[in-house]
């Protein structure tokens, strides 16, 4: 094992010596993985993996080094283990509380970013609420980006609210972004309304929470169990969202990529205008949009 030799390591022995102990035990992509880790340890960028590969690394990073390589070969995910995730450009602190940003969902924020490109709103008047905030990935991101808007975030999880704060005060938006307990909109003032209501909602079915991977059980089931059929939740949102919706304000959320056609029905069968439901990169249905009407 690498920590109990004592002679010095350098940073491209001990990558490699980390990869071929992931390989031993036949993890998936050991390479990226046994760099993702280092990274994270040493606390640089990938290519100075390789850049200064011939720097010594301490006992003390070497071990912690391997206290990750075997956290990871026993199922837990290289953003729980090193306590940070990336997206849309900025990095989040994450634990087991909330669910891992995810790619899907920077789409699902890239639809929200061009769409209200083409409203029209003044400083402070245009307001969006995040339905299930988690980590804040979403409010956070539209806080920094659109510098005009005020977000509103809820969650039902303490753990997970505790996390978004901070993920605001690192990306230093907290004094743009409100946030509430909440179980979807039950907190919220009555009298409440927004031109703008986004989520990631939970959107999978029992018989794919029962065949999920190793890493992905490890994430909380509340942000992810969306009911037996899959759709139950989103359902539930799609119909008490209308109420804290201004006239002619939109609905965006992401789905599962079998999703598209029930969501749509569903929707139009509630009376929402303007439906549309987004491809994603890899075209499977992903994101979908809604107007509520004027009346």
């Amino acid at each position: 094992m690498l920590a109990e030799k004592e002679i010095r390591r350098t940073v491209g022995e001990v990558l490699k010596e980390g990869i071929r102990f992931l390989e031993n035990r036949g993890l998936e992509s050991s390479g990226i993985v046994g760099e993702r880790l280092l990274e994270g340890v040493l606390h640089c960028k990938r290519h100075e993996l390789y850049f200064e590969n011939d720097r010594i690394v301490s006992r003390e990073k070497i071990e912690a080094y391997l206290s990750c390589l075997d956290k990871r070969t026993r199922g837990i995910p290289c953003q729980y283990i090193l306590e940070k995730a990336e997206f849309m450009d900025f990095v989040f602190h994450v634990t087991p509380s909330v669910l891992i940003p995810r790619p899907e969902t920077e789409f699902l924020v890239e639809k929200i970013l061009a769409e209200t490109r083409q409203a029209d709103f003044n400083a402070g008047d245009f307001e969006i609420l995040d339905v299930g905030t988690g980590s804040g990935n979403i409010a956070v991101s539209l806080a920094s980006y659109l510098p005009k808007v005020s977000v509103w975030a809820v969650d039902v999880s303490d753990g997970a609210l505790a996390v978004a704060r901070q993920n605001a005060l690192k990306n230093a938006v907290e004094l743009k972004i409100r946030f509430l307990k909440s179980d979807l909109f039950k907190e919220l003032p009555p009298s409440k309304r927004f031109d703008m209501i986004v989520s990631n909602p939970p959107y999978l079915s029992g018989r794919e929470m029962r065949e999920l991977p190793p890493e992905v059980s490890r994430e909380p089931s509340l942000a992810l169990f969306g009911g037996e059929m899959g759709t139950e939740f989103i359902e539930r949102f799609i119909r008490d969202a209308r109420v804290f919706l201004k006239p002619g304000g939109v609905l965006f959320f992401e789905i599962g990529y079998t999703q598209g056609d029930p969501v749509s029905r569903f929707l139009r069968d509630s009376g929402w205008n303007q439906i549309g439901i987004f491809k994603d990169y890899c075209g499977r249905d992903r994101v979908v949009k809604a107007v509520k009407g004027q009346s």
